[in-house]
């Protein structure tokens, strides 16, 4: 990623497919609870953030497009939060994190908020960019008795079930 790059929010009028991000929202939170291996490592939440690289499967203009299949995915990787050379990324999550302390003073089992980094790298053109927050997320969603299954092949379940256009796909093969 080229640090000099800025991101960019989906807004409705400039991707009319930012209805596909919500379709997806489950499991990409459950990509990040397995990924991250919050279960295990809930410090995890405030380190380290799930970077979604996609294709799009639809060209410029074209009309007759399935929500569910505008996108293959490239790419999904951990990182670090503080690795990431994009700044405005790091800023937006220090923004997020900067709310804990007000969450855990209502509540005490709020453990934070966990990032999705969504790139879509479009030809000729600025890489489309969108920061998803999954939370505030409770210790007891988490925790070793947390209602999430663990899925140890998270990923490789999350690119087939997008190819396939199947968003709650990775949630039910956990269970």
């Amino acid at each position: 990623m080229d640090p000099g790059r800025h991101t960019i929010l989906l807004e409705s009028q400039e991707c009319p497919r930012n209805a596909d991000v919500q379709e997806y929202r489950g499991m990409l939170y459950h990509a990040v609870y397995c990924g991250l291996e919050l279960k295990q490592h809930p410090e995890n939440i405030s380190r380290n953030i799930l970077t979604v690289t996609l294709s799009p499967t639809f060209l410029p203009g074209q009309k007759e497009v399935d929500p569910k299949r505008s996108f293959t995915v490239v790419s999904v990787e951990v990182e670090l939060i503080a690795e990431i050379p994009d700044l405005q990324v790091r800023a937006t999550a220090e923004q997020l994190f900067a709310r804990i302390p007000e969450l855990q003073r209502r509540n005490p089992t709020i453990l934070g908020f966990g990032l999705i980094y969504i790139v879509i790298p479009v030809a000729n053109q600025e890489n489309i960019k969108h920061m998803v927050p999954w939370g505030p997320v409770d210790k007891a969603e988490i925790g070793p008795l947390g209602r999430l299954p663990v899925n140890p092949n998270w990923k490789n379940d999350m690119i087939t079930c997008v190819r396939n256009g199947t968003p709650l796909g990775l949630l039910l093969k956990g269970k």
